[in-house]
């Protein structure tokens, strides 16, 4: 009995709350959104009496940007495919109703009969909030759009549109220097840079005219000659093993990558390499400045005392020509790892420069898995006390390359073939999730020790950085060899680098001597600033264990660069040092001043000043003067802050105004207007003649026109422009301007469509704009049906109007043709209408 009072009641209930009465369901409008999909003005259907929200999929799939399902309203159904699933789905008069030619549905039934993993309502803030079990078509474009723009970008990067060609001869670029280190005295120096292309490759000369006459270095390189690799014939810095202590200049033949490296040796950190015309080079770690110099010649290096293993190392290198570039330290020992069947080589011999000592070495790396990389290698050298040494080296690098902990253990094995001794390095290197392990052994035979004094270093650190922090805990033991006697060394250290409040950082380390109880202690604090100016105060405070006080030894630099004087001319650079020890309670400091004109010559005026620990006033002034000759048209102003091997690129700005692209006696120069190469600016002379010099040989630049400084109705019209350029080269390049028309026109509403459905077919049409079958650009219309193109240079156009629904939607003309011709200002077409009216079926047509 009392189940047939159950069945009656869900019975009565079922027939009683019915949607028979849907008619006088309310419009509502609501916010809804789909992750980056979102509706501020979307329409439901509102059932006041039950508080029931209804959606009609019509604008639900519009929204969603669903095009290929079918909705069948005399059957109640949704089907096709999609997400590549066949979809068949059917409602119920319970759950449903027809209105408007559209099937309206409860957020329940969109729940469950549509795979949505969310349905949520929010009556208070009127917030339909949606999240479906399935991609949505714009996450799948917008995943194809990120590929496509991955892929463009690499296609773009191998696309050059303009290539300076290598030459056998070309007149170059000669730069001459007179200067005197200490005007009390008579003596001067007279020198000189040159550069040029010559058989083909990049010569470089630098040398002394008075008082002696000679080439100091020179060489002729062949950039990315083999395998990437440049070769080198003349001078170059030969990478050595950090144990031989050797002149690495030598004059020879160099097959080589690397132009910029890092080795370890004991605790001791040393970074190499090369930086033509460069005027301060600083050392970051960890975001941290710590050290900085001033060149006297293209070489550099830095050294760093304190036994820091989990460290990359950046420098920013600051050239005369105001170029600045930061290059991240290649790592001898970390060298990355080779993909299978992929092999590296390497080949540096000749001698050395100052002795004519020979050194050779060769070497080439082969990966046997993508895993692992093995390589060997031959070294026939002579060190600076004149001991030779001949080694055989072999390597396996080996990488795991796990996600979440990967490993990379480096070994290297060096074989003195005359002793038959082995000495080694060994790096194992541990990434643990946000965390680094690093091992390091050095351990050398004694044949080696007994001129580099090391017998065997271990280190173990770890390391963890973050938002700007860097922590390490480490251990050091280092044994050594020295007056015919073993010591050894032991230590634990502790360190913090924080930048956050960058530019201002700080870092401070702590250092325990733990061998034989000998118990010194040692604080390393450090406080740097890069900015609008460059700042570093570094400590060094210690204490042997049965001392009362502490020692302390503090040293201050400070740098302010460029302060104009006179607006580009007169520059002015200060430099601060001083020197405290508690020891003696003196104080060494010293100032330096730095005067550079730029005008048709460079002017460098320098008076340093040292004060000593007893008062003692040494105060030396210098001049110099430069002026960089420009020998293919030496009477072309030239930027004597240049190097030799920069790239030029000249040419004039112009009103083109037959759109040949080719500057012709009716064609007008276009003065003040600014080019930027690689977003350096150059402004253009009276006669629309520009000269863009300072730019790094060898690379890709982007050579592009600053909008803002041409009439706004005109445009570039090559757009930016990659250049590849050479060492030592000039290109000329003149650059038209057009310009620029406005195509406007309508989608007009017909009797076929209701107002409201011409608003939702116009979110489903695209319009594109076509050159020689090349779409040039694309837009979407207005809420009115109003579209248009802005921009549009001259030329012969096709205007496509493109439906995406899957409505019976068609177009009185799917394309229009215009021609947008050149003229001295731009036009403003208009009128360029099409009609939106239902396609004729097939049925009908037959």
């Amino acid at each position: 009995m009392i189940k047939k009072i159950i069945f009656i009641f869900i019975f009565l209930s079922q027939f009683i709350y019915s949607l028979s009465n849907y008619k006088n369901f309310e419009d509502s409008y609501i916010e809804i959104k789909c992750g980056e999909l979102k509706d501020s003005f979307f329409m439901i259907k509102y059932d006041i009496e039950n508080e029931k929200v209804y959606i009609g999929l019509n604008s639900l799939f519009y929204f969603l940007e669903i095009y290929n399902l079918e909705i069948d309203l005399k059957n109640r159904q949704v089907k096709g495919n999609f997400d590549d699933k066949n979809i068949d789905i059917k409602f119920n008069d319970n759950d449903s109703f027809i209105m408007d030619n559209s099937i309206y549905i409860d957020i329940n039934s969109l729940k469950e009969k549509l795979n949505f993993k969310v349905a949520d309502f929010d009556f208070s803030l009127l917030t339909l909030t949606l999240v479906p079990n399935f991609s949505l078509p714009y996450e799948i474009r917008e995943k194809s759009k990120i590929e496509r723009l991955r892929l463009d970008e690499e296609k773009l990067e191998e696309e050059i549109d303009v290539n300076m060609t290598s030459k056998i001869f070309s007149p170059g670029f000669l730069k001459i220097n007179w200067s005197k280190s200490d005007l009390k005295n008579s003596n001067y120096n007279f020198e000189y840079e040159y550069g040029t292309q010559f058989l083909y490759g990049d010569l470089y000369l630098s040398g002394e005219l008075y008082p002696k006459n000679k080439i100091v270095y020179g060489n002729l390189t062949y950039s990315n000659f083999f395998k990437n690799n440049d070769l080198i014939l003349g001078n170059f810095s030969m990478i050595t093993p950090h144990f031989i202590n050797l002149d690495s200049e030598i004059i020879g033949i160099s097959l080589k990558e690397e132009d910029t490296y890092m080795t370890r040796d004991g605790g001791i950190t040393t970074i190499k390499g090369e930086a033509e015309n460069a005027q301060v080079i600083e050392l970051y770690r960890e975001f941290t400045l710590i050290d900085y110099i001033y060149p006297k010649s293209k070489y550099f290096e830095f050294k760093i005392f304190d036994g820091i293993l989990n460290s990359d190392y950046i420098l920013k290198i600051y050239y005369n020509d105001g170029r600045i570039e930061e290059k991240k330290v290649f790592s001898l020992t970390d060298m990355d790892i080779l993909e299978k069947g992929k092999n590296r080589t390497s080949i540096q011999v000749g001698k050395n420069s100052n002795n004519g000592n020979p050194q050779g070495i060769s070497h080439i790396y082969y990966g046997l898995t993508d895993n692992l990389t093995v390589g060997l290698g031959a070294m026939n050298l002579i060190s600076s006390n004149e001991k030779k040494y001949r080694f055989l080296e072999n390597d396996i690098i080996f990488n795991t390359q796990h996600k979440t902990f990967p490993t990379l253990i480096t070994y290297r094995n060096f074989f003195e073939t005359k002793e038959k001794e082995n000495s080694y390095n060994l790096i194992i290197d541990q990434k643990l999730k946000s965390y680094s392990l690093k091992f390091l052994q050095e351990k050398y035979s004694p044949f080696v020790f007994n001129e580099n004094k090391i017998k065997e270093y271990t280190s173990i650190s770890l390391g963890k950085s973050f938002n700007k922090n860097s922590f390490e805990i480490g251990f050091n033991d280092k044994k050594y060899f020295e007056d015919l006697k073993d010591y050894e060394s032991k230590n634990i250290y502790l360190s913090w680098y924080t930048s956050i409040f960058s530019p201002l950082s700080f870092s401070i380390k702590m250092e325990k001597d733990i061998y034989r109880n000998n118990n010194y202690s040692v604080f390393y604090p450090s406080i740097s600033y890069s900015g609008i100016f460059s700042i570093i105060l570094d400590g060094e405070i210690g204490k042997e264990r049965e001392d009362k006080y502490y020692t302390q030894n503090y040293n201050l630099r400070l740098t302010k660069r460029d302060i104009e004087i006179i607006k580009n001319k007169l520059f002015l650079d200060i430099g601060i040092y001083a020197r405290y020890s508690n020891i003696n309670e003196k104080f060494r400091y010293g100032i330096t001043f730095n005067l550079k004109l730029d005008d048709y010559v460079h002017l460098d005026f320098t008076s340093s000043t040292n004060i000593n620990e007893d008062r003692n006033r040494n105060t030396i002034n210098s001049i110099k003067m430069t002026k960089l000759l420009n020998l293919n048209s030496p009477l072309d102003k030239a930027d004597n802050n240049s190097s030799v091997s920069n790239s030029w690129i000249t040419g004039k700005v112009y009103l083109d105004k037959n759109g040949n692209h080719i500057f012709d006696n009716n064609d007008i120069p276009l003065p003040n207007v600014e080019i930027l190469v690689d977003n350096r600016s150059f402004i253009i002379d009276k006669n629309g003649k520009y000269v863009a010099n300072g730019i790094s040989g060898n690379k890709i630049s982007t050579v592009t026109v600053n909008r803002k400084t041409i009439d706004p109705t005109y445009k570039n019209t090559d757009g930016p422009l990659k250049i590849k350029s050479k060492n030592s080269s000039i290109l000329h390049l003149d650059i038209p301007i057009q310009p620029i028309s406005i195509i406007s026109g309508n989608i007009i509403l017909t009797e076929d469509f209701t107002e409201k459905q011409f608003i939702q077919n116009l979110s489903l049409i695209n319009i594109l704009l076509e050159k020689d079958n090349e779409v040039v650009a694309e837009t979407d219309p207005e809420f009115d049906g109003m579209y248009f193109f802005e921009d549009v240079l001259p030329g012969k156009y096709t205007i496509k109007f493109n439906y995406l629904g899957y409505e019976n939607i068609d177009f009185s003309s799917n394309s229009i043709e215009i021609e947008v011709k050149n003229s001295d200002e731009g036009d403003y077409f208009e009128g360029l209408d099409t009609e939106m009216i239902k396609k004729e079926k097939e049925e009908d047509k037959n």
